[in-house]
């Protein structure tokens, strides 16, 4: 009863003070444009480890390629993610964990339909596993894994848009099951609890639904602008769920924007500097 809920409070208050510190660690948007200024990679990096991003470049070393990249933001991602939901209260920390799916949709996507792996994706800690052998082998590790029964859609072919590497079509048979799931995780209990997760789904989907049709140049701004409405979310759902949700939506957005500028600099070291 009250001690229970005594718990409970400590909990959130525990999250949300850890989430804020984090939070205010993050680069701000001048500090960005002056990594985005960097040309060579070992530089970049430098200087991201004197940032928030510390965390996030970790590991990486000065002549990491782009697959070392691309495992390693996937890694530091599927990271947060458990880390937060440590956090969380036990009744939403089912919910929380069950975000890791996100980090690899697209990639699940890509291998549920039969196309061949990329790679990394042989590399990759969690990817490798469906990976592996032939077509049918691949086919038969996702379907015989019961987590990833939302993968169903892609298996029959019924995503119909086209995929495009690193983003789920808005909208697609996949995301829409996977979402089904999340939501049947929600614990019963607590109205506003629930209302500020769906305001934040409300976001998101308005906003991934822009992304699914904006041009790359548009497609920047567009982000800059989610970004704001989630950094919002966050501030205004303080000691609710919502806050925790935002929080990982928002270290998605910084994942893809820092993997953007790795792997620029990875694959195009000539043409990484920009006006």
């Amino acid at each position: 009863g009250t001690d229970h809920g005594k718990r409970i409070g400590c909990t959130v208050e525990y999250a949300q003070a850890r989430m804020q510190a984090r939070f205010g660690e993050r680069p701000a948007e001048l500090s960005w444009r002056r990594l985005e200024a960097i040309r060579e990679l070992p530089a970049f990096l430098e200087a991201a480890r004197g940032t928030g991003l510390r965390r996030w470049v970790a590991g990486l070393q000065d002549r990491s390629d782009s697959h070392s990249v691309e495992i390693a933001l996937r890694e530091r991602m599927r990271s947060t993610i458990r880390e937060v939901a440590g956090w969380m209260p036990e009744p939403w920390r089912a919910a929380a964990m069950w975000t890791l799916h996100l980090v690899d949709l697209p990639a699940l996507v890509h291998l549920a339909r039969g196309d061949p792996p990329f790679p990394w994706m042989r590399e990759d800690p969690v990817l490798q596993r469906y990976a592996a052998g032939d077509a049918e082998e691949r086919h038969a590790a996702l379907a015989n894994e019961p987590e990833l029964d939302f993968l169903a859609p892609a298996f029959r072919g019924a995503v119909a848009q086209a995929w495009i590497p690193g983003r789920v079509p808005a909208g697609s048979a996949v995301r829409d099951a996977w979402l089904r799931r999340w939501k049947s995780l929600w614990p019963g209990t607590g109205g506003e609890a629930r209302a500020s997760v769906e305001r934040l789904v409300r976001c998101v989907e308005r906003n991934l639904a822009d992304l699914s049709v904006a041009s790359a140049e548009h497609g920047a701004a567009l982000r800059r602008i989610f970004g704001q409405q989630l950094r919002r979310l966050f501030r205004g759902s303080s000691l609710l769920p919502a806050a925790a949700f935002a929080y990982l939506a928002i270290a998605a957005l910084d994942a893809e924007r820092l993997r953007r500028e790795l792997l620029l600099r990875s694959l195009f070291p000539q043409t990484a500097s920009r006006s």
